[in-house]
Formats: structure tokens, C-alpha cells, sequence
């Protein structure tokens, strides 16, 4: 388990739409001041700490001339820092300085690479349509949506739950491009669901053999991104 403390004005639910931050092996804690979330950061064991300058924020200025750029914590694996002063200066304890406002693909890879986490071989494409499922034994057909998607695999969107470890062969409807392709993929991991939701989340990783297909997928995410 990942302990993550951010120190922001913003909503948690406005950093949860990062995605990366609902991952199930973070434990994610919110601060608005900076100095009782400075207070946390040095009595609790931290792996990532997150500030985020507000637009005209004096106290941010300070407090990163004054403790953030000193800070020397033992557990603490990385820190980010997001800032909407142009040429803010990058001390030696800083993982990365971003601009705000944040774009969440370069926030998602700069906590990744804080924490040392493995990253997806290829970026994953949002692209929504329905997928029929089947497995080997059972005939089982369900209907399903793509959330996003690229040449590994996909994450999948489904009103009924599906086990952890189950191969099915999943046929894409609704694009024309990949309109009737089947390929097989396994259930790898269930993700967080929204907050507004009752559906379940799952991430699928296709099954290399398929190659052709994985082929085919590829060309099309070329072509339209």
C-alpha cells in the first residue's frame, strides 16, 4: 500500500478524476493548509507528497522557498509539485514540477515514476463501443462497453460481475473499423468504479497469440489518434 498526502484547495474528487489516484494500492489523504499538511507529512509515513500552487498563492511561494525544498524525509519516495508560476525553480528534492492546470497523462507519469510503479508498454486510447463476451466452455454471452483502450489490452465496462483470471473472447461492436474482430483477453484486475455508478471496472490484457487481431487494433488506434 501507497500512502499519498496532497495539499490543495481543490476537491478530492477533482484529483480522483486522475484516475491514477483511485488505484486500490493507494491510500490517498487531502490537506487545504499547508501547515497542518506539513505537520502530517513528518509524523506519518508518506511515500508521495503532492502541493499544488493556487493562482496568486503567497503562502505557497513561501512555503515551498521555506520547507518544501529543504525537506529531507527518509520514506519520502517523491515529491511533485504543481505550479502555475512559469521558471519556479527545481530543487534537488523535487521529483517533478508540473503546470497547472494539470494535464492528467503527465500527472499519472510523473507519479508513476516517483514511485517506481510499472507502467502500461503503450498509452491507452479512450474509445467507447460494445463488446459481446464468450467463454470457452459455458457459451456465456454478455454485453459490455470499451472504456479505453490500446495493443495490450483494454478496460471494460459490464453491469454484472466477471471473475479475476478468466480468459473470454471479447468481439467489438459498434466501430467499423473493428466491427465483428474477436480477440481473447483475460480479466487481470478489477478497477475502482465511479462514484455515480454501480457498474464494475475491469482491466482485460489480451493474449498475445492473437496477433493478427492485435494487428488490426493497432492500425485502427493509429489512424484515428
Amino acid at each position: 500500500m501507497y500512502k499519498i498526502l496532497i495539499i490543495s484547495r481543490a476537491s478530492p474528487s477533482t484529483w480522483e478524476q486522475m484516475g491514477i489516484l483511485r488505484r486500490k494500492d493507494f491510500e490517498v489523504k487531502y490537506e487545504s493548509d499547508f501547515d497542518k499538511g506539513f505537520q502530517k507529512l513528518v509524523k506519518e509515513n508518506y511515500d508521495l507528497f503532492v502541493a499544488e500552487e493556487w493562482p496568486h498563492d503567497s503562502a505557497f511561494l513561501s512555503f515551498y522557498t521555506a520547507v518544501i525544498s529543504q525537506i529531507k524525509i527518509p520514506h519520502l519516495k517523491g515529491i511533485l509539485i504543481c505550479s502555475t508560476s512559469l521558471g519556479l525553480e527545481k530543487h534537488p528534492s523535487i521529483s517533478e514540477i508540473l503546470n497547472s492546470p494539470i494535464d492528467p497523462e503527465k500527472f499519472n507519469d510523473a507519479l508513476a515514476s516517483a514511485l517506481n510503479l510499472k507502467r502500461r508498454a503503450s498509452k491507452r486510447y479512450i474509445v467507447r463501443m460494445h463488446l459481446g463476451l464468450k467463454d470457452d466452455y459455458s457459451g456465456l454471452i454478455r454485453t459490455c462497453v470499451t472504456i479505453n483502450i490500446n495493443k495490450g489490452g483494454m478496460l471494460i465496462e459490464t453491469t454484472k460481475s466477471l471473475p479475476i483470471g478468466k480468459s473470454f473472447w471479447w468481439t467489438f461492436q459498434g466501430v467499423l473499423e473493428l466491427e465483428g474482430l474477436t480477440i481473447k483477453g483475460t480479466i487481470v484486475n478489477e478497477a475502482p468504479k465511479e462514484s455515480f455508478s454501480l457498474n464494475y471496472r475491469y482491466g482485460v490484457k489480451f493474449d498475445e497469440s492473437c496477433k493478427e487481431t492485435i494487428k488490426k487494433i493497432e492500425e485502427f488506434l493509429k489512424e484515428k489518434f
